[in-house]
């Protein structure tokens, strides 16, 4: 028999190559969150999330603009992580992307810090 079929050296390859991939995709993924993560938190703690939100208030069309603009950055980002050679270009689709998410999570952190506080102090009292 040939070692493909026997689980010969060739399937080990391959499943340690998969093991790998699998491994390296959740370790980007989980790097991903982790910048989102402190990305929010850097855009909150410099008030650009309530500055936002102010802009945001001034026109009831501002959120669809915004929204907008989010579904072509990440149609570009997307396209550009498929559509890549380099692990480099995918990771700057994942970073483009990564970066979009932050900036419109922004003013929805800030209403979550305004509102929820003032949620539970009625609900405490």
């Amino acid at each position: 028999m040939q070692p493909m079929y026997t689980g010969g050296s060739e399937s080990v390859r391959a499943e340690s190559s998969r093991g790998e991939f699998l491994r390296a995709t959740y370790l980007h993924l989980a790097g991903a969150i982790l910048a989102f993560s402190a990305l929010s938190f850097v855009l909150n703690a410099v008030g650009l999330g309530a500055a936002m939100l102010k802009m945001l208030g001034a026109s009831q069309y501002m959120w669809l603009g915004v929204l907008g603009a989010f579904m072509v950055v990440g149609w570009l980002a997307t396209n550009m992580a498929d559509r890549a050679e380099s692990n480099q270009k995918q990771l700057l689709g994942l970073s483009l992307y990564v970066l979009a998410e932050g900036v419109v999570f922004a003013p929805m952190f800030a209403v979550a810090r305004w509102w929820l506080p003032m949620r539970f102090r009625r609900l405490c009292w």
